[in-house]
């Protein structure tokens, strides 16, 4: 084991002085321009942002950058272990969501006002984004990451399906009992004489946005527990298996695997939703990606997920952020500004991979109406509308890190909807999963010991008042959605 252990610790060391001297020569063989080093996924869509990069900075005066897509990189272990070992990229895409964590290792970065060097305003930023991407730190809150896109997914809800049987699509905010009467409706007419099921409601609900918007927080008032314990999150997964087992509103995983099978359409649930065997399925404006390539002609629109007295839509962003150690500051830097482009967030619009990074192109006829594609239209306008309106991030715990918290979630949900638990038992065991991964997370950060502690007493204080049937006061809550969610019943 020990003869592993220094094998890899010199693999790192070795690895670690190549990337350094290539990020110290900052050239490319054969080229006199400069470099970038771009961590980010494989996606075919770096290529040509990198090009229209370039074509950005002719049109500024600027030298010529090089500009190198790193994916071999991405992932956060690979992140925080290069970030800290002084060779990561000079460019690194991080989920909105791990900013606060990567932050407070110390590997990235602070790019406030950098708008104002290539005169974007900083009210161009979506107001949803500004939790995740504004971070606590000396002399005030400091950005860390500019948006590369803006993710907001909802039920993208397939119009023609709907008028072929003569009913209304679902309009854009409905209750759970609107939208489960609804389901039984379409369902019934959908599959009316045939020998099995074959069409349902919802290819795809997903679970978090659901309880979101049923007001029901992952952390309470001050982030220093799991607030998923309790008895509206019980009634809700109840809800949740019966639309799934006995109204068949959405399809079992076995039956999606056997339907998709039988129609040889591969288990793609975006080929089904155009199809017409899923009437909507969650999912964000990357769809039209696929639907595209299949020439659809479906008349597609936007909802939101059906709420329980809090609608809203979960929202994050693929930020492009500046690592602290890049040895390239200045070149790094006109890239993020090249981010608030008009030639790069009308490449996001024609690409339609997600909401553009600046919220005023939604309003541009490009994205609202894009002449190739009027099917399209009440689904793009519909898109923007839930990014304006009722976007809101994640409640995140600086205690505990997201994809660990996900990781929990998602795993006792798949237990829950086959029958493993029962819905008391999967929002105990999520509780006290999550609340254990926390205490894990403190043991291996003890630095948070000070703020977690004085949590726990002001924790006390909001207990006390609850427990006494008064009204905890908005600024004693920590958690913003928690907040909102409180503000929205007074």
């Amino acid at each position: 084991m020990k003869t592993l252990f220094f094998a890899m610790l010199s693999a790192l060391i070795i690895f670690s002085q190549v990337v350094t001297y290539r990020h110290g020569t900052n050239l490319i063989a054969g080229s006199s321009a400069p470099v970038l080093y771009w961590v980010t996924d494989p996606n075919p869509a770096r290529v040509e942002q990198v090009r229209l990069f370039r074509v950005w900075l002719k049109k500024k005066g600027y030298p010529d950058v090089e500009v190198r897509v790193d994916p071999a990189n991405t992932g956060m272990q690979k992140t925080v272990v290069q970030g800290v070992t002084g060779v990561a990229g000079d460019l690194i895409d991080v989920p909105s969501p791990n900013l606060g964590f990567l932050h407070e290792m110390g590997i990235l970065a602070g790019v406030t006002d950098l708008e104002k060097v290539y005169g974007y305003p900083d009210a161009e930023i979506w107001p949803a984004l500004r939790e995740e991407i504004f971070l606590a730190d000396k002399g005030g809150a400091k950005q860390y990451g500019f948006p590369a896109s803006f993710s907001v997914p909802g039920l993208m809800v397939n119009n023609t399906v709907f008028r072929s049987l003569g009913l209304e699509p679902p309009a854009m905010i409905e209750t759970l009992d609107q939208w489960e009467t609804q389901g039984r409706a379409f369902t019934k007419r959908a599959n009316a004489g045939k020998k099995r099921q074959d069409a349902f409601f919802c290819g795809d609900l997903n679970f978090e946005a659901l309880r979101r918007a049923s007001g029901i927080a992952t952390f309470n008032e001050t982030f220093t527990a799991c607030a998923l314990g309790g008895p509206d999150l019980v009634a809700l997964l109840k809800r949740y298996y019966r639309w799934i087992y006995d109204d068949h509103l959405m399809p079992t995983a076995a039956e999606a695997a056997s339907f998709s099978a039988d129609q040889g359409y591969g288990g793609a649930t975006f080929q089904l939703l155009n199809k017409g065997n899923f009437a909507m399925a969650y999912t964000g404006r990357w769809a039209l990606i696929q639907m595209r390539a299949m020439g659809s002609k479906t008349e597609w629109s936007a909802t939101l997920v059906p709420h329980g007295g809090f609608p809203n839509a979960v929202c994050q962003t693929r930020a492009i952020s500046l690592y602290a150690g890049t040895h390239n500051r200045e070149l790094a830097h006109r890239f993020l500004g090249f981010l608030r482009s008009e030639e790069y967030n009308l490449h996001i619009v024609h690409d339609a991979d997600a909401l553009p990074p600046s919220p005023r192109f939604v309003d541009r006829p490009e994205y609202r109406t894009p002449a190739e594609h009027p099917n399209e239209w009440a689904l793009h306008q519909g898109w923007a509308e839930i990014a304006k309106k009722y976007a809101r991030t994640r409640d995140l715990s600086p205690y505990l890190l997201y994809t660990e918290q996900a990781k929990i979630e998602n795993k006792l949900l798949q237990a829950f909807v086959s029958g493993v638990s029962t819905a008391e038992e999967t929002a105990r065991d999520l509780a006290a999963s999550i609340d254990q991964e926390m205490r894990r997370f403190l043991g291996r950060h003890r630095d948070l010991a000070i703020a977690h502690a004085a949590g726990l007493e002001k924790q006390k204080k909001i207990d006390g008042i609850k427990a006494s049937g008064g009204k905890v006061p908005l600024e004693l809550i920590d958690n913003r959605f928690l907040r909102a969610v409180v503000a929205a019943k007074k």
